[in-house]
């Protein structure tokens, strides 16, 4: 049975994730055009950024999923996960669930790299990563990072010369 103190932050950080997600979706739809002009921005290219924050978004949405996590069974969860992927040579969320010492370490790693690689968009981006954590409050941390680089994004497109004209 799972705890009620965690189902609670798990909703919580599911709809925070998915509010920030829906928010990344509408901006690259407004903008779908000038995420196509590679030149939009001189530092950058704007369809790079929007694929990174969407392997952010992904990552953390199912990292959400397994953060009520044991760290002492990582080593133990690997093999599992290795083990599952070579016999039945297939991985979907039952998988993940069951090995979620390991896999939740993989996608929140998955998260932090991706939030750093933004850094060389934005020399500026306050990214930091803290592996002490608890699961929950390092989540946490990625998650607002993700939001606020959404909302950097969503401010470089609005402001650039070029006109979006949608779809």
């Amino acid at each position: 049975m799972a705890d009620e103190k965690h189902l609670k932050w798990l909703i919580e950080a599911r709809a925070e994730n998915q509010r920030s997600a829906l928010e990344l979706l509408e901006l690259c739809r407004t903008h779908e055009k000038k995420l196509k002009d590679h030149k939009l921005f001189p530092d950058y290219d704007a369809s790079v950024v929007a694929q990174v924050l969407i392997s952010i978004a992904f990552s953390l949405w199912r990292a959400a999923f397994l953060a009520d996590i044991d760290r002492s069974k990582g080593v133990d969860h690997a093999i599992s996960f290795l083990d599952k992927l070579l016999v039945d040579n297939a991985i979907n969320y039952t998988q993940d669930r069951g090995a979620r010492a390991w896999t939740w370490a993989y996608y929140m790693t998955n998260a932090a790299a991706h939030l750093f690689d933004l850094k060389d968009t934005w020399p500026d981006f306050d990214v930091r990563d803290d592996a002490s954590l608890d699961p929950c409050a390092r989540w946490d941390l990625h998650q607002k990072q993700f939001s606020l680089a959404v909302a950097r994004f969503r401010s470089d497109l609005t402001r650039s010369k070029k006109k979006s004209s949608g779809r």
